[in-house]
C-alpha cells in the first residue's frame, strides 16, 4: 500500500508492486496517490491510448515503402540472373566414330601378293612379326624372333614345322580368349608347312592374328576391314548388313571377303605354272 492506497492497475486491476511505474500486465502507467485523488475529483474523459492507424495516401512525393518481399527479390535478382545461352553441343553419332585399322592387321590378299612377289623375303619378315606378336601372350614364355628366323632359314626341316605348330598353338589360345571360339590352326599350319605350302599356312596364321586384334576395324573380331557408308560417310566394321548411322544397306567389298585371298592364291599359282611352262619350253 501507499498510505492507504491499494496498488492495483486502474486498467486491468492487476496488483502492483510498491515501486512499480507500469503495469506488468497491460503496460499502463502507474499514477501516484495524489494524482489518483485529483483524477477522482475532476475526472477527465478517457482517451483511447491506442492510436488509430493513419491511412497511407499514395502521393508522388511519398517515400516508397520497401517491404521484406521486395528486398528479398532485390537480393535474389543477381543470383537469378540468366547467363547467355550456349549453343547445344551435338553428340557424335555412334556410326560416325573414327575407326582405325589395328597395327597388326593385314589384308590377306595383299599379304599373299607380297609373298609371291618377294619369294622368300616377306615370309622371313612374317616369321619375325608373328613371333613378336605371340610374345604378347602372358600364358607362354617369350621366344626370340631373331633366333627363330635364323633357325627357319638355315634349318627349315624341322624348325619351320615346329615354329608353325607353336605359333598356331599360341594363336588358337589367344583367339579363344578373345572370341570364345576354339580352332585348330596349329594342326593345319603344320601340315601345310610339311607339304611345302608355307605361304598358305602364313595366311591361316595371319587370319588368326586379325581376329585377335579385332579384325580390320579394331572392333569386330570377324571383320576383314573397315566399311564406309556411301550415303552419310559413317565408318563401321565391314561385317554389318546396314549402316548403323542412317540404315542404308551395306555390301562388303570383295577385297574384304574371305574368298579374296583364295582367288589371289589361285591366280598366282596359275601364273607360276604358266611362267614355269614358258621357261621349260
Amino acid at each position: 500500500e501507499r498510505g492507504g492506497y491499494m496498488p492495483f492497475c486502474r486498467e486491468c486491476g492487476t496488483e502492483l508492486k510498491a515501486d512499480a511505474k507500469f503495469c506488468p500486465n497491460c503496460g499502463t502507467k502507474v499514477i501516484s496517490e495524489e494524482a489518483a485523488d485529483q483524477e477522482t475529483i475532476s475526472p477527465e474523459p478517457k482517451v483511447n491510448t491506442v492510436p488509430e492507424p493513419t491511412p497511407v495516401v499514395a502521393t508522388a512525393a511519398a517515400t516508397p515503402v520497401v517491404t521484406p518481399t521486395v528486398a528479398v527479390k532485390e537480393q535474389a535478382a543477381p543470383v537469378a540472373e540468366k547467363k547467355p545461352e550456349q549453343p547445344p553441343v551435338k553428340a557424335p553419332s555412334q556410326g560416325t566414330q573414327k575407326l582405325q585399322k589395328p597395327a597388326d592387321y593385314r589384308n590377306l590378299g595383299v599379304m599373299f601378293l607380297l609373298e609371291f612377289v618377294s619369294v622368300i623375303l616377306y615370309s622371313l619378315y612374317l616369321i619375325v612379326k608373328m613371333t613378336e606378336f605371340t610374345n604378347t601372350s602372358k600364358e607362354y614364355a617369350p621366344r626370340s624372333a631373331v633366333a627363330w628366323l635364323l633357325l627357319c632359314f638355315f634349318l627349315p626341316f624341322p624348325c619351320l614345322f615346329i615354329w608353325n605348330y607353336k605359333t598356331g598353338l599360341i594363336l588358337d589360345d589367344m583367339v579363344y580368349s578373345k572370341t570364345g571360339k576354339k580352332s585348330t590352326t596349329r594342326v593345319s599350319a603344320t601340315v601345310l608347312s610339311v607339304f611345302g605350302l608355307g605361304w598358305i599356312s602364313a595366311l591361316i596364321l595371319q587370319k588368326q592374328i586379325n581376329r585377335v586384334v579385332g579384325g580390320g576395324s579394331g572392333v569386330d573380331p570377324e571383320s576383314n576391314g573397315i566399311g564406309e557408308c556411301s550415303q552419310c560417310g559413317a565408318v563401321f566394321p565391314d561385317t554389318v548388313a546396314e549402316c548403323p548411322n542412317c540404315g542404308k544397306h551395306y555390301t562388303r567389298p570383295f577385297t574384304h571377303s574371305s574368298a579374296f585371298p583364295i582367288v589371289v592364291a589361285v591366280v598366282c599359282f596359275v601364273l607360276l605354272i604358266i611362267i614355269i611352262a614358258a621357261i621349260a619350253s
